[in-house]
């Protein structure tokens, strides 16, 4: 008889300290709203706004895994609505606990747009647009805030929108045009390179540069001008003393002149059915196409000619 007494003392002492170990368990739970707002269209777990912390790494394990339900009307869950859900799930969270942190957190409905997908139809798409033999795109990073890629519809395709006006920049804002219909945009990190010229020697100031004396290569670039084309070597003249090493551009160079300041010209011109011509002296430098000042010979007087080829003007009357 002694023997019974004694094992139901030691299943009800047994059963107590469960039930205050459990009780301990629940008062040492921390849930804390840390987010602000939570975009998806799935369930809500209680991990995907809250820090769920305690002693009992099982309890917390199955608390942070709790979905919440969505809000019948509005667009939010309260810290005291979150805590009612949690209460009426856990028997063991009395009356005195309850969901600390934030007072609140907003709830949109949206599906996200795959950040790699995004990367890789800029990086076709932009690619497609340079020229592969003076530009490249390495590479295409998205540095936007993430909450943009959430979109009111789920979105199966998406291309990008050409609305470049001439000129990539690093930083760049791409458009794509989602299979909704609607625009979407998003700023992106552009890795751009450009095959450069590069200067192998020193160069005085009005010195000649030649296809020898420039090595090709490419270098990673800030901005690139779609339009830009490749600098022409050939005639080229330093408009200043250059360093070996330096990029060659419309800056430090110029293209020689077809016509130079001071060279003897031929001139042609027509009057009624009559075709003159004689000598004169150029007054500025041109290319081909260009209007110049030339000082007629026979007369120094000056007058305004294009130039047509080397050596050659014609007056326009």
């Amino acid at each position: 008889m002694k023997f019974y007494v004694f094992l139901g003392f030691c299943l009800i002492s047994g059963l107590s300290y469960a039930s205050t170990q459990e009780r301990a368990d629940v008062e040492q739970l921390q849930v804390s709203i840390n987010r602000m707002q939570y975009l998806g269209h799935d369930v809500v777990k209680l991990a995907d706004i809250a820090e769920v912390s305690g002693s009992n790494q099982a309890l917390v394990d199955q608390v942070r895994q709790v979905t919440l339900d969505w809000p019948a009307t509005g667009n939010r869950l309260t810290a005291g609505e979150i805590t009612t859900q949690l209460r009426a799930r856990f028997s063991d969270f009395g009356p005195d606990w309850q969901v600390k942190g934030l007072n609140q957190v907003f709830l949109k409905q949206c599906w996200s747009l795959s950040v790699k997908k995004l990367e890789r139809a800029a990086q076709q798409s932009i690619s497609a647009w340079l020229d592969a033999n003076n530009a490249r795109l390495r590479s295409v990073r998205f540095i936007d805030e993430r909450n943009l890629l959430c979109v009111p519809q789920n979105v199966e395709r998406f291309e990008v929108k050409n609305n470049i006006q001439g000129t990539l920049f690093s930083k760049h804002r791409i458009t794509f045009n989602l299979d909704s219909g609607e625009d979407f945009s998003v700023v992106m990190q552009l890795a751009l390179e450009q095959l450069r010229p590069v200067l192998r020697v020193n160069k005085q100031k009005e010195e000649s540069i030649n296809d020898l004396d420039v090595e090709w290569l490419w270098q990673e670039v800030t901005h690139l001008k779609l339009s830009q084309q490749r600098l022409d070597i050939n005639n080229l003249i330093a408009r200043r003393n250059l360093q070996s090493g330096q990029v060659l551009d419309e800056n430090n160079t110029r293209t020689k002149p077809l016509v130079e300041q001071g060279e003897q010209l031929q001139f042609k011109m027509q009057s009624g059915a009559l075709f003159i011509t004689g000598k004169a002296k150029a007054l500025g430098e041109g290319q081909l196409g260009d209007e110049i000042n030339i000082m007629l010979e026979s007369s120094n007087q000056a007058i305004k000619a294009k130039i047509v080829q080397k050596g050659v003007v014609i007056v326009s009357q």
